[in-house]
């Protein structure tokens, strides 16, 4: 009795070719939400290693700015009001909550309760303390409530403060700098991430003065407009 034809045996399949760091970016630049895009980082080491690099992140965060996830109250210490379903964030947010000291108790004065809260951005919480209620040069602190961290501001200088002060200020306002990065080399990125600026504005009778503090120089600077100049012209020689 003749043996039974032999089967053809099926080929392995072929390994998939791997798809190129730059087209898997713009794929993953397409995802909407950022627990989406953690979900394809736990995917495979590749992920993984795309989505983690500073560059696309970066790339990330330019497209699909951070979501809302409360607000917190100017005169309130540790009054954050997290945001509620059906917001698609609420599940962040309370994360953020139960997680975050948003109290300041990590700051190095006792009594957290007479900081009061001027801005908040990108993670960070900017405060002051006025010692009283003329001080508008009061104490500021850049703060991290989700790592407990903070950076205490050096006062600005003399000279910086002297020749420009004037007893009737009419307004005075200290907010986060919201000028974008722009970007440099893959040796300073770190530093870019953790670096931020802190602009004091005070609108005078007769002028407009602006002090600029970098976390970079760790230095203040000054500087000063003619209140004849419209607002948008003397933002424009700010940029400058």
């Amino acid at each position: 009795m003749s043996s039974p034809a032999a089967r053809p045996v099926a080929a392995a399949p072929a390994s998939q070719p791997a798809l190129p760091d730059e087209l898997l970016e713009d794929i993953f630049l397409r995802l909407d939400a950022a627990a989406d895009l953690a979900r394809a980082s736990a995917a495979c080491t590749t992920f993984r290693r795309v989505v983690s690099a500073r560059r696309f992140l970066r790339r990330y965060r330019s497209l699909h700015p951070p979501p809302v996830l409360g607000f917190l109250e100017a005169d309130r210490p540790g009054a954050f009001h997290p945001a509620d379903p059906p917001h698609r964030s609420a599940p962040a947010a309370r994360a953020l909550a139960q997680a975050a000291d948003f109290s300041f108790s990590f700051l190095p004065y006792p009594m957290p309760n007479f900081w009061n809260v001027c801005d908040a951005s990108d993670g960070r919480v900017l405060l002051c303390r006025c010692s009283s209620n003329t001080d508008a040069f009061a104490d500021l602190v850049v703060c991290d409530p989700l790592h407990r961290r903070y950076v205490q501001l050096p006062p600005i200088p003399d000279d910086l403060a002297v020749p420009t002060w004037v007893w009737d200020m009419p307004g005075f306002d200290r907010f986060l700098d919201p000028v974008s990065k722009e970007e440099k080399h893959e040796e300073e990125e770190e530093e870019e991430d953790l670096s931020f600026g802190v602009i004091c504005a005070v609108q005078c009778q007769h002028k407009l003065v602006t002090f600029h503090f970098s976390s970079v120089t760790g230095k203040w600077r000054a500087l000063m407009f003619n209140r004849v100049l419209s607002l948008a012209s003397a933002f424009i020689l700010w940029i400058v």
